[in-house]
C-alpha cells in the first residue's frame, strides 16, 4: 500500500504518518478497571491503514448503536449493476441515486435519517468494480418490492436490494463492524492498477455519510477520557518483559491481542479495543 501512495503522488506528510503509525507506543491502563488496557500510539489515521481502519470500526460501532437507542432501524443493501466505467465515475453514481432515493415520494417519508457506507470490491470474474452502499436507516416499513422499484427507477439498471430489521444493537454494531472496518474488499488489492485507481477515486471521497435526523451526528467521535487511562508501560518493554516469562506482562498481552480479535470477556461483553498499533 505504501509504494501504492507513492505512486499516485500522495503527500509527503501522508507519506510519513502512513509510514510511521503505531511509532511510539505505550500500554495504558484504565483508572477505573485495573484489568483494562489499551495501546496508544501515533496514529495516521489514513483509511487504507488496517490498524486505524480497525480502531475507528469500534468507535463507530458504539456511537451508532448509541444513536439507535430503541428506536427502529433497518439494514438495507443498494447494489449497482457491473460495468466498465472507472471507479471514480461508479462512486459519483451510486452517491448521486442514493440522493435521488432519499428524495423520492415513496421514501423520504418512511426514512427519517441515518448512515450510509460505501463498500468497494471487484466483481466474481474480477472484470469490474462492484460497488455497494449498505445503510442502517430509521424510520416506517418500507416492502422490499416498493424499494426495489424505486431503485431501478433512479438507476434504470440496478434492481438488486436487501432489507433486514435491526433486531438489537448488536446487530448494528455487527454490520458497522465489518463494513466499515474494511471497506475496501480484499479483492481490490490483488493488482497494482486497481490499487492506483482506487486510492485516486476514493481520495478525499466520504465513504460514510449521515442523512435526515442522523445529519451532524459526531460518529467518529471518541468516548473516552485520556484522564481516565495511566501509562503503564511502552509496548516494546511489555513485550520483552513477556518474552522473559514475566506472568504480568504476558497477561496484559494476551488480554489486548483478545480484544484484537473482537474477543469477549467471562460476562460475554465485548473487550475494550485498543487503540491501534502496528508494533514498535
Amino acid at each position: 500500500m505504501y509504494a501504492s501512495l507513492q505512486r499516485i503522488k500522495a503527500s509527503t506528510s501522508r507519506l510519513s504518518a502512513f509510514q510511521h503509525c503505531g511509532e511510539r507506543a505505550w500500554i495504558l491502563r484504565s483508572r477505573t478497571e485495573p484489568n483494562t488496557y489499551r495501546v496508544a500510539a501515533s496514529y495516521c489515521h489514513d483509511r487504507f491503514c488496517q490498524p486505524c481502519a480497525r480502531a475507528k470500526a469500534f468507535r463507530l460501532a458504539a456511537n451508532i448503536r448509541d444513536n439507535i437507542g430503541t428506536r427502529r432501524h433497518r439494514f438495507v443493501t443498494l447494489t449497482l449493476k457491473q460495468s466498465n466505467q472507472p471507479l471514480a465515475n461508479i462512486l459519483d453514481r451510486l452517491l448521486h441515486c442514493f440522493r435521488l432515493l432519499r428524495r423520492s415520494p415513496r421514501l423520504r417519508h418512511c426514512w427519517q435519517g441515518g448512515c450510509a457506507i460505501v463498500e468497494v470490491k471487484r466483481g466474481q470474474d474480477r472484470r469490474f468494480w462492484n460497488c455497494h452502499l449498505h445503510v442502517i436507516v430509521n424510520g416506517t416499513f418500507l416492502p422490499h418490492e416498493t424499494l426495489r422499484e424505486e431503485w431501478k427507477r433512479i438507476t434504470g439498471d440496478s434492481f438488486i436490494v436487501d432489507v433486514r430489521r435491526i433486531n438489537e444493537h448488536a446487530d448494528a454494531a455487527r454490520y458497522v463492524c465489518k463494513y466499515v472496518a474494511k471497506p475496501i474488499d480484499s479483492t481490490a488489492f490483488t493488482q497494482h492498477d486497481w490499487i492506483d485507481e482506487l486510492l485516486h477515486a476514493t481520495q478525499r471521497r466520504r465513504l460514510l455519510q449521515t442523512f435526515g435526523n442522523w445529519t451532524g451526528k459526531p460518529l467518529n467521535a471518541m468516548k473516552s477520557n485520556p484522564d481516565d487511562w495511566q501509562p503503564l508501560c511502552t509496548f516494546e518493554e511489555a513485550i520483552r518483559q513477556a518474552r522473559h516469562g514475566h506472568p504480568t506482562y504476558q497477561h496484559i498481552l494476551n488480554t489486548i491481542a483478545k480484544s484484537w480479535r473482537g474477543e469477549r470477556d467471562d460476562h460475554g461483553n465485548p473487550l475494550t479495543p485498543p487503540f491501534p498499533v502496528r508494533g514498535p
